[in-house]
């Protein structure tokens, strides 16, 4: 609760207590780690992610969180390793399918990139995560009409989404749309 309240002090002491009185507590490693990723403390968030792992190597959310992490921390290989496990263990995870999605993309695996992204709409039509990876598929293969109609709709799904406004926001530059870029970056911020 107080993560996603922002409240970083409380959200610390309540994750160390709870670790403190279940050092076993698989969800405590895992919160922290999320805690962490929050606070850019990406070395920390790797361990408790790895500890979490360590006591149940069955958790695919704990698998994709570490593949976040690692893309993060552009270790791409090591991010596709994470989001690869996650959907042996949830083969309906639409957010690792996306992730995955997002990893090939940046490997230049156009054909992996589309189909795994496919996929995750596929599983959830209302993923923004999703709508959000296929638009940055779009801007790689310079379809930038089909890029906005999946931003609009990741911003319909989710009107908070910050970092779809910014790509949004990028998209409006290059087609020298100046207030529509404002807005974007201004809701960005």
């Amino acid at each position: 609760v107080y993560i996603r309240q922002q409240k970083w002090d409380l959200a610390k002491a309540d994750i160390n207590k709870a670790i403190e009185l279940n050092p076993q507590s698989i969800e405590a490693y895992f919160v922290r780690g999320v805690y962490y990723t929050a606070q850019q403390k990406m070395d920390l968030a790797l361990a408790d992610y790895n500890k979490a792992i360590e006591l149940n190597p069955k958790s695919d959310d704990v698998y994709q969180f570490r593949g976040r992490l690692y893309v993060q921390l552009e270790k791409w290989d090591l991010a596709k390793a994470d989001f690869d496990k996650a959907i042996e263990l949830n083969h309906k995870s639409d957010e690792a399918y996306a992730y995955r999605g997002m990893v090939y993309i940046r490997q230049q695996k156009w054909d992996l990139a589309k189909a795994d992204i496919n996929k995750a709409i596929e599983l959830n039509s209302k993923s923004d995560e999703a709508y959000f990876a296929r638009g940055f598929y779009h801007i790689s293969q310079q379809k930038l009409d089909s890029a906005l109609a999946d931003f609009n709709k990741a911003i319909e799904l989710n009107p908070k989404s910050e970092y779809v406004y910014q790509f949004r926001g990028r998209l409006y530059l290059n087609q020298e749309k100046w207030d529509l870029a404002k807005v974007d970056f201004d809701k960005a911020i």
